[in-house]
Formats: C-alpha cells, sequence, structure tokens
C-alpha cells in the first residue's frame, strides 16, 4: 500500500501545483474587483477557494505517498 500511494504521476503534481497558483491569482483579481462585483464577488471568491481545498487534498494526499515511500526505504 505505502508503494502505490508514492506513484503519483509527476505531470499530475505539477499541473495540480499550477491550477493552485492560478486560483490564487484569480482571487486575487476577484478581491480587486469586488466592490464592482458586489455580493457576487463573494461567491465566487467562495467557489475558487472550495476548488483550492480540493486541490489541496489530493496534493496532501500524493505528498504523504512520496512521504511513506522515503521513510519505507530509509528504514531497508
Amino acid at each position: 500500500a505505502i508503494h502505490d500511494l508514492g506513484h503519483a504521476a509527476p505531470q499530475e503534481g505539477r499541473a495540480i501545483h499550477a491550477a493552485r497558483r492560478h486560483i490564487k491569482r484569480a482571487r486575487g483579481v476577484v478581491r480587486l474587483l469586488s466592490s464592482a462585483w458586489g455580493p457576487d464577488a463573494k461567491a465566487v471568491d467562495r467557489r475558487l477557494r472550495e476548488s483550492a481545498r480540493l486541490l489541496s487534498s489530493r496534493r496532501d494526499h500524493d505528498v504523504l505517498g512520496v512521504l511513506a515511500q522515503n521513510l519505507a526505504a530509509a528504514s531497508e
């Protein structure tokens, strides 16, 4: 099981990181425009934040897998 956790595709990790960066930038733009958008800005920001959270969970899973794999290799 530990072996399987550490085998996330490197491209997927980079894609997740890039998506999180883009969401962070988009949230910044939403904050800048919030006075013009009014209450809709809060809803957009909330959706972006939830999306980033979902990606964050996936990234945490991948990092834990790599960590477990490294710990298993170090104990051998």
